[in-house]
């Protein structure tokens, strides 16, 4: 915040903390899609977990 107080006289336009120093984790990552599944895969994975908790 000091940063860009001491800054602002000397930039044309207005600066935010965000501008000064950007932080790793603020940045946006692009999204990434998961694969397609099938109906068949999804029957199959269905019945896979079905299996593993028991049908009452």
């Amino acid at each position: 915040m000091m940063a860009t107080i001491a800054l602002q006289p000397h930039v044309k336009g207005s600066l935010t903390p965000q501008k000064v120093l950007p932080l790793p984790w603020e940045k946006k990552k692009p999204m990434q899609k998961a694969p397609a599944v099938s109906k068949e895969d999804a029957l199959k994975r269905f019945e896979e977990v079905l299996g593993k908790v028991g049908n009452d």
